[in-house]
């Protein structure tokens, strides 16, 4: 356990020394690669939120414990798991903060959809006869507007410290 506020890069060496050993593929599967950023921002909203104190403590304890849990496919890793998940939505819902890239995924797939659904409206209307190719130009033109509209997005939410 901490008693003092960790950074980052502090938070990176603990977890990292905890995770020693753990294989690649269940440190991604399990999503741990979250875990430097994670703990820092519940550390530094322990303070002033009791629920945020809780899944603190909570997640500081089960990391010392899921390697070993990880490595024998312990039932246990299914409520890291979802102390993951929970920590998560209450960050979302209570304090407005997200993780990192997720604004920007979301406007990407909105971009994709939006913009090949406008390349097929724009070939019908048309009748060019290239729908296939309509379609994937208005993708490609939708992914890159939404790419850039998705990092001012995260760039406003990282200045408003909204971002982990």
């Amino acid at each position: 356990m901490t008693n003092q506020q960790q950074s980052k890069a502090e938070w990176h060496k603990i977890l990292n020394e905890r995770f020693s050993g753990t294989p690649r593929e269940a440190a991604r599967y399990y999503g741990i690669e979250i875990l430097p950023r994670l703990m820092p921002c519940l550390e530094k909203n322990k303070q002033s939120c009791k629920v945020c104190n809780q899944h603190f403590m909570d997640m500081d304890n089960m990391t010392v414990h899921a390697p070993e849990w990880m490595k024998k496919n312990d039932p246990q890793i299914e409520r890291f798991q979802q102390l993951m998940e929970e920590i998560g939505k209450h960050l979302k819902a209570a304090h407005g903060i997200m993780p990192r890239g997720m604004i920007l995924s979301r406007f990407v797939a909105v971009g994709l959809l939006a913009g090949a659904l406008a390349g097929l409206v724009i070939s019908f209307t048309n009748k060019a006869g290239y729908i296939a190719g309509s379609a994937m130009l208005g993708a490609v033109v939708g992914i890159f507007v939404a790419w850039i509209a998705g990092k001012i997005r995260e760039n406003s939410l990282r200045k408003a410290q909204k971002l982990f």
